[in-house]
C-alpha cells in the first residue's frame, strides 16, 4: 500500500471489510505495508494473520512478521540511497545477507523481487549466490 495509506484503526477495519468479503480461491496475496503502518509491527502482524496475508518486506530494512498459511517469504528489495533507491546496484555481500536473511524466516518458499534499474544482473547474481549455497526452502 501506498505511505499515503498509514496505520489507522479506520484503515484497518476497511482492509477487513474489503478483503474479507470477496472470493480469491486459491490466490496468495502479499502485502508490502508502508508509512506508518512501519512502526506499528503488530498492527501489521494481526491484519496478515486475519486476513492470512503474505507480508512482504525488503530484508535488508526489515524482517517479516507473518507469512501466510503457505508458509511464504516475499522479498521486495528497493536498494538505497538518493536521489533515487532505483539506481542502486546490491553488492554481493549484501546478496548474501538476503540468503541469509530467507534462511532465517523458515518459509517453505521464498520470492525475491528486485525493484531497481539493474534487478536482471543483480538477480541472475543472487541466483548465482544461492545455487553456489545449495540452499533449498
Amino acid at each position: 500500500t501506498p505511505p499515503s495509506f498509514g496505520f489507522s484503526v479506520e484503515n484497518a477495519e476497511g482492509m477487513m471489510k474489503f478483503l474479507g468479503k470477496i472470493d480469491r480461491g486459491d490466490v496468495l496475496l502479499a502485502w508490502e505495508p508502508r508509512g506508518t503502518w512501519t512502526e506499528n509491527p503488530e498492527e501489521v502482524r494481526k491484519t496478515c494473520r486475519k486476513l492470512d496475508l503474505i507480508h512482504a518486506v525488503d530484508p535488508l530494512r526489515s524482517d517479516p512478521v507473518h507469512l501466510g498459511s503457505k508458509k511464504i517469504a516475499y522479498f521486495r528489495l528497493h536498494g538505497f540511497g538518493k536521489p533515487s533507491i532505483y539506481n542502486y546496484k546490491f553488492s554481493d555481500g549484501e546478496l548474501r545477507q538476503v540468503l541469509e536473511k530467507a534462511k532465517g524466516t523458515g518459509a517453505r518458499e521464498v520470492f525475491c523481487m528486485f525493484n531497481n534499474i539493474h534487478m536482471f544482473e543483480d538477480a541472475k547474481r543472487f541466483k548465482r549466490i544461492v545455487e553456489r549455497s545449495r540452499w533449498r526452502a
